[in-house]
């Protein structure tokens, strides 16, 4: 890690935690935002909820500084993970994830005008690809009770796994109101749609968070024999395909 983009990373989520700020601060800090790697990142957030312990507080902060240093961590080829390794396996899923999301942005697009009409098979046909969600689930499950559990063992920072966590565990209560909406007898499209779009984009936002910050970060911290079991271990909840 480069001592002063760190320094300079904790200083600007600082900044935009006490709240608005102006382009001029991301001005100032421009250099570094695009230069930061996904470690330097993490010690930031880390610093932050050190400091303030509550997620829900924190959340919004954590998003706005993420799209500021998104610009650097594109620029950081994604590590290549071996064979028998759970961020392997890890990654592959995301990329299953991300084909999901894709997929499901284009049966969204193409049902809407129906889906304002109120037509039942739209909404059936649209809760149909949403369902497809629930398979999601055991990757999270190896991330939580794996790799979060080994990540404790192993002494590593544990404040973003809390943040990683919680917006994971978010992902069911908002699947869930979705598919009621879209079973209901009363059809609400604007809240629907609010409420499918905050699905989309929190599922969206933790592949890139997972691909750009979690993956490079834990693998550095965990020895190749844990990486080795937790692969092992991963059967145990399944393996999504």
């Amino acid at each position: 890690m480069d001592p002063y983009i760190t320094l300079s990373l904790v200083d600007y989520i600082q900044l935009l935690h006490g709240g608005p700020v102006a382009k001029s601060l991301f001005i100032y800090f421009e250099a570094e935002l695009k230069n930061c790697s996904p470690a330097e990142v993490n010690t930031a957030i880390e610093n932050l909820m050190t400091r303030y312990k509550d997620v829900d507080e924190i959340e919004n902060t954590v998003a706005r500084f993420i799209r500021s240093v998104t610009p650097g961590l594109e620029k950081h080829r994604k590590p290549e993970y071996a064979q028998d390794s759970i961020f392997s396996i890890l990654d592959k899923e995301n990329q299953i994830i991300d084909t999901i999301l894709k997929n499901l942005k284009k049966v969204y697009v193409k049902t809407l005008p129906e889906l304002k009409a109120e037509n039942r098979n739209a909404k059936m046909y649209l809760q149909n690809e949403i369902g497809k969600i629930e398979a999601i689930k055991k990757h999270y499950l190896k991330l939580q009770y794996g790799v979060f559990s080994a990540l404790e063992s192993a002494g590593a920072p544990t404040r973003c796994i809390q943040l990683m966590w919680h917006l994971q565990d978010s992902v069911w209560p908002k699947l869930k109101d979705c598919r009621d909406l879209l079973s209901g007898e009363v059809w609400d499209f604007n809240l629907f749609n609010k409420t499918y779009g905050q699905m989309f984009f929190l599922l969206a936002s933790l592949v890139f968070r997972e691909d750009k910050i979690l993956f490079p970060v834990a693998s550095q911290y965990l020895p190749e024999g844990v990486q080795m079991k937790l692969m092992l271990d991963a059967e145990t909840y399944g393996i999504l395909a």
